[in-house]
């Protein structure tokens, strides 16, 4: 659920163990969190459509191949 995801990265409870000094921009595993939900989304809105027609044709070829060995 990105929604869920989202909310897990962006909110931070009180008496958190991060240094108080940390803001979000220097947080490497927050910023690391946000980027791999950015992914996700990315991905997930070029592949709305469902499974992508280039995949499909490289798992074809890839069985072609094999059939051959």
């Amino acid at each position: 659920d990105p929604k869920a995801a989202s909310a897990l990265v962006n909110v931070r409870p009180e008496g958190s163990a991060a240094p108080v000094s940390t803001s979000d921009d220097e947080d490497i595993d927050l910023k690391r969190a946000k980027d791999l939900l950015q992914l996700h989304a990315d991905v997930k809105l070029a592949h709305g459509n469902g499974v992508d027609e280039e995949l499909n044709d490289a798992r074809h070829a890839v069985e072609v191949v094999l059939r051959e060995l």
